[in-house]
């Protein structure tokens, strides 16, 4: 583990992306716009915003325990394939899988809510 602090890791990933920018210091930037500069930093926030909610919705499903019974009938619950969630944010769009389980006795499908993903 690191013993950076989340500071120091945002710093070195702002001149991991400021190279990519600059093509390794190869791009002239004297003939770049202020503007230009900014449209292509905020498209590079926009894009790893997304990256890491995709990442932590990633988590959080994976953290979310199994449905022991149907909370219509009780009965026993089945796991089902997850399945794909996609999401417009605001920074982006997101998808992750999310856990779903079906009651073969009431027909019905489930998915995590409450402490899953907070929407």
């Amino acid at each position: 583990m690191s013993s950076k602090t989340q500071d120091e890791r945002i710093v070195d990933v702002a001149r991991v992306l400021a190279q990519g920018v600059t093509r390794g210091g190869r791009r002239d930037l004297s003939s770049m716009r202020l503007v230009e500069m900014e449209d292509e930093v905020y498209g590079l926030a926009d894009r790893l915003s997304a990256e890491v909610l995709q990442a932590l919705l990633e988590q959080q499903s994976q953290q979310v325990t199994e449905v022991q019974s149907c909370p219509c009938c009780g009965g026993e619950m089945e796991a089902k394939p997850p399945e794909t969630k996609a999401l417009q944010l605001r920074r982006g769009r997101v998808q992750w899988k999310q856990p779903a389980w079906r009651c073969p006795r009431c027909r019905r499908d489930f998915f995590p809510s409450g402490g899953g993903v907070g929407m």
